[in-house]
């Protein structure tokens, strides 16, 4: 053990040498003093770590023992230490070093040399900056007196002329000998035509003889309060005299100084003040709430009449009942929060409270507590109270900050009883909990609920996969079909062509040498090959809906039923017909198609025409809410049998026999595929011998195709 091992002790704040030294400085000081025990215990360690350096480097620096010797006089200083501690505390730091620390350990003579080299550096250090700031208080405070007695000087000699109260001085005789500019705007008075005369004169009989100035100026002393009322610019104003005896004035006479102060407007103010106090008073008597005010041992300086509604004492019951601290009749569970929060609410508005705000700051910033504002704590808590006829209250108790009158201290405060709203608490508290139960059963239902929905949706999923896999094979059937019809429709024409042209040719060669009834059977051959033929043709166009589509483009609805109202115009002309058609605005589509749609219906309304009425066909556009658009095509033909509404859209389906109307059956099939593929729905209504309604919806905007 050796001077590694003493500056090891030196170093360590936990170490025996703070451990021992610690309790004697605590012993030196008064109690109640934590701050300067902080400040001493602070300056031990930062010396025995300067020490340890000086030690370890075998050099005094005498700049680094001068700031801490000047740190430790500043700090010192501001916490209030007299100098004779310094010394006591200097002096046992020295044995603490010179004995504690090295306890058990032998230093060389050099080390014990420069130890106390460094110590008496240090105490020089701290007694010099001392000095100098008690010099420079010192110095400061002369300062400070020679201004003030320089500012008197000054003030006293121009005090008479630029006081703002009205003055004036008389003489033994009451006359007045001079005035200051503040009287002479008081009464109103021009120039000095007032100089010399009688004071009753100026200011009034009445208040001359109030005030006695004749008797003081005999007494030659002095008077001050005087309250009288005196006329000023023709109105009554109240004003206080106070007065002094000034002796011998300029060797010439014996005279006095009157003071006039105005408190007319005091006067207004305090019979306001007396009513706001009246209304104050009757609005604390008649509020809810309870108002209180309280020191900071709790206890109840004042409360509010109403305390009798709430607490079933009166005033004065309740002040004697909280005379030794608050926190009587307050329930034992609720007692300490009570009183730890009041106290915390005191301790953070205290001007000595700094280090207390800051630890709220710091616990209100973590915990967001609202009730500290600054490191200020407010006063906000629930407790139960027991009235005066032994049943349990709950109250609420507030307050915010404190005021120092009479130095002491005190706050005001409100507290409302909210029994009925813990009530309801409690009874939320118990719905609550039901609600929470009812939660957990219901998500225990809705759990198995998605479990089973899951396994739906996996089974959905597989039938949407199936789905797609034969809506692929059914579109590919369909392709067929349509490849197979469209092959088919060629290969059949080509035949039929041969038919009807070797038949039209054995007809007009060999005409002459068939009998009547050979021609009938050429013609009947002919006439069925053009039935063929248009069946073909219809069937042909049908499976060219789909393969032979165009790209789509807005179309002006109104232009293209006029155009296929032009090319059918001879057919409408022969058959006396008439078409009307409304506003039918635009819509995305393919132009050719839609052309054939509505030339089909129209064609179909000429041809299924009453023979006893002219055809009439009526073509209107109707808005739906959706992005859909709904064209009503009406005629006041023979009509159908309703039954037969879902079948006329299927292909060769005809609801006449083939003598009476002419055509294959496939029109209306067309006008459902041509639909369909623009995204929309066509239905018909009819009665027989009422006519019929095709409607027909097709989307406005078509945005994939």
């Amino acid at each position: 053990m050796g001077l590694n091992t003493y500056l090891d002790r030196l170093r360590n704040p936990d170490g025996p040498l703070c451990q021992e030294a610690l309790p004697q400085i605590a012993g030196l000081l008064p109690e109640q003093s934590g701050e300067l025990e902080l400040a001493w215990q602070a300056l031990l360690r930062n010396l025995a770590v300067a020490l340890s350096d000086c030690l370890e480097s075998g050099q005094q620096r005498s700049s680094a023992i001068a700031d801490l010797g000047a740190l430790a006089a500043v700090r010192l200083k501001k916490v209030g230490v007299d100098f004779s501690i310094i010394i006591k505390f200097t002096y046992r730091f020295r044995e603490i070093f010179q004995t504690t620390a090295t306890a058990g350990i032998t230093l060389p003579e050099t080390v014990l040399d420069a130890q106390s080299a460094f110590l008496d550096s240090f105490e020089r250090h701290l007694a010099s900056e001392w000095l100098h700031l008690e010099t420079h208080k010192y110095h400061k405070k002369l300062r400070e007196a020679n201004r003030y007695i320089l500012l008197e000087k000054r003030r006293y000699y121009t005090i008479f002329n630029r006081m703002a109260e009205p003055a004036f001085l008389i003489d033994e005789h009451m006359a007045i000998v001079d005035s200051n500019r503040a009287f002479k705007d008081f009464f109103g008075l021009p120039g000095k035509e007032h100089i010399g005369k009688l004071c009753y004169q100026v200011i009034g009989d009445e208040v001359c003889a109030a005030c006695a100035l004749e008797k003081f100026l005999a007494a030659q002393t002095s008077f001050s309060g005087i309250e009288a009322v005196v006329p000023v610019l023709g109105k009554m104003r109240t004003v206080l005299f106070s007065g002094t005896f000034l002796g011998d004035i300029n060797n010439e006479y014996f005279g006095g100084l009157i003071i006039i102060q105005d408190i007319t407007e005091k006067k207004e103010n305090e019979r306001a003040l007396q009513e706001g106090e009246e209304h104050y008073r009757t609005l604390i008597e008649n509020v809810p709430d309870v108002t209180w005010r309280a020191d900071r041992d709790g206890r109840l300086i004042f409360v509010s009449p109403n305390v009798q509604r709430v607490c079933g004492y009166t005033a004065e019951e309740m002040t004697e009942l909280w005379k030794d601290g608050r926190f009587r009749s307050i329930h034992a569970d609720d007692e300490d929060l009570v009183k730890n929060e009041f106290g915390l609410f005191f301790a953070s508005h205290l001007p000595c409270g700094n280090f207390l705000r800051d630890l709220l700051r710091q616990e209100a910033t973590v915990k967001d507590d609202e009730n500290v504002v600054d490191g200020r704590k407010k006063f906000d808590v629930k407790y139960r109270f027991q009235k005066k006829n032994g049943s349990w209250i709950w109250l609420h108790d507030r307050a915010s900050k404190i005021h120092l009158k009479n130095e002491h201290w005190y706050t005001d405060g409100v507290f409302s009883d909210i029994t009925e709203l813990k009530k309801a608490e409690q009874e939320l508290a118990l719905h609550h909990f039901r609600l929470a139960e009812l939660v957990d059963e219901r998500t225990s239902d809705l759990r198995m609920a998605n479990n089973n929905l899951k396994y739906e949706i996996k089974i959905r999923k597989q039938a949407e996969k199936d789905l797609r896999a034969l809506a692929a094979k059914l579109e590919y059937s369909n392709q067929e079909l349509e490849e197979f019809a469209h092959v088919a429709s060629h290969d059949l024409k080509e035949p039929l062509m041969l038919v009807l042209a070797f038949g039209d040719r054995l007809l007009r060669k060999c005409s002459d040498r068939l009998d009547n009834k050979g021609c009938e059977y050429i013609k009947r051959i002919i006439k069925a090959a053009n039935q063929m033929r248009q069946l073909v043709d219809d069937l042909l166009a049908l499976s060219r809906i789909s393969s032979e589509a165009r790209e789509l483009e807005e179309v002006d609805m109104n232009e293209l039923v006029h155009e296929v109202i032009q090319g059918l115009e001879e057919r409408i002309r022969l058959a006396r017909g008439r078409v009307e058609v409304s506003s039918l605005g635009t819509l995305d589509g393919d132009r050719s198609q839609l052309h054939r749609l509505f030339q089909n219906i129209i064609a179909n309304a000429l041809k299924y025409r009453q023979e006893s009425l002219e055809p009439f066909i009526s073509i209107e556009r109707c808005s739906l809410e959706s992005d859909y658009c709904e064209i009503r095509v009406e005629d006041n033909g023979i009509g159908f049998n309703p039954e037969m509404e879902e079948h006329i859209f299927k292909p060769l389906t005809r609801l006449h026999r083939r003598g009476k109307y002419e055509g294959t059956g496939m029109g209306l099939a067309t006008c459902q595929k041509i639909v369909v593929r623009h995204g929309g729905h066509i239905s018909a209504k009819s009665s027989p011998g009422e006519g019929s309604v095709f409607i027909i919806r097709l989307p406005k905007k078509i945005d994939n195709y």
